[in-house]
């Protein structure tokens, strides 16, 4: 990821923002003739050799990097450009910023089956942004049917109910709404509700309950709130 900043003391600024950051490169290359920086940012061995949330932090840290000099860069030109170019560039990165998906932890490695496996997050689950949702990481995931039902690469159909508990005791149940990348399946409150958060935003989610009509291992189950058009 290149940027080129015209600014040399908003650049200076920049530098120091980034390099509180544990990057594993940060490369400056200044170019005396016009003062223009550029800043090369690799950060992708970063995440994947020392956190475990992987590929998602990997592309968070790479956003808010973006977004800094993108900040940086249109408060040092808006007289160059003009008040109305720099807002509505402004505008566009802060949309871009508001639709980005929240993750909550609510389990790692579970078996499930036909009993009922009761989960309790580490953390009660907030109710953010306009959509949430449970999102259980699988292998082999092919395909999807409305009727909860999940397809595998193996030919196995498994069916998995669900349903979510909140702090006042009030259960929802869950319906299987989409998959992703051959290994996410994602749960969604089921049935008909007003518009907005799927849930009430002056509740938390306290409890998981899963289970399985043939036994499957989950390798990760995790909240995801997002912004939906």
């Amino acid at each position: 990821m290149t940027l080129i900043l015209s600014h040399r003391p908003a650049a200076h600024k920049l530098i120091e923002t980034v390099s509180r950051m544990e990057l594993n490169s940060l490369e400056i290359r200044p170019n005396y003739g016009n003062y223009v920086f550029e800043f090369t940012i690799l950060y992708a061995s970063f995440v994947v050799n020392r956190s475990p949330i992987g590929f998602i932090t990997t592309h968070a840290i790479g956003f808010v990097c973006l977004l800094s000099a993108c900040g940086v860069v249109m408060l040092s030109n808006i007289q160059r450009w003009g008040m109305l170019p720099s807002l509505c560039v402004l505008v566009l990165i802060a949309a871009s910023a508001c639709t980005q998906a929240i993750e909550q932890p609510v389990s790692g490695l579970v078996t499930l089956g036909s009993e009922w496996t009761e989960i309790v997050p580490p953390k009660p689950l907030k109710v953010v942004k306009n959509e949430q949702a449970i999102r259980l990481e699988l292998t082999g995931i092919s395909d999807m049917q409305l009727d909860n039902t999940l397809e595998f690469s193996d030919g196995r159909r498994l069916v998995i109910d669900a349903e979510l508990t909140d702090d006042q005791g009030t259960v929802y149940d869950l319906a299987l709404g989409g998959v992703a990348a051959t290994r996410y399946a994602f749960f969604y409150r089921a049935g008909d509700y007003p518009p907005g958060p799927d849930y009430s935003v002056d509740r938390t989610i306290v409890k998981l309950r899963l289970r399985s009509n043939a036994i499957i291992e989950v390798d990760e189950i995790r909240w995801i709130c997002s912004t939906t058009p």
